[in-house]
């Protein structure tokens, strides 16, 4: 359960930096792509999360 609420927490938190960097394009020139490049780590690190999980098999 803690991983899946750190996958989400990640995936959250990449979608916010890219909506926030293309929201305010017009305040800071690079926003854009400190947000985009921001989400993009955010993302695969919660990728990375999901692919490294411990196996549940039962023996």
């Amino acid at each position: 359960m803690l991983l899946q609420r750190k996958v989400i927490g990640f995936i959250l938190a990449g979608v916010c930096l890219i909506i926030l960097g293309m929201y305010s394009k017009n305040i800071f020139a690079y926003a854009p792509t400190i947000g985009w490049l921001g989400g993009l780590l955010c993302i695969m690190v919660a990728t990375f999360f999901v692919l490294n999980k411990p196996s549940t098999s039962s023996k």
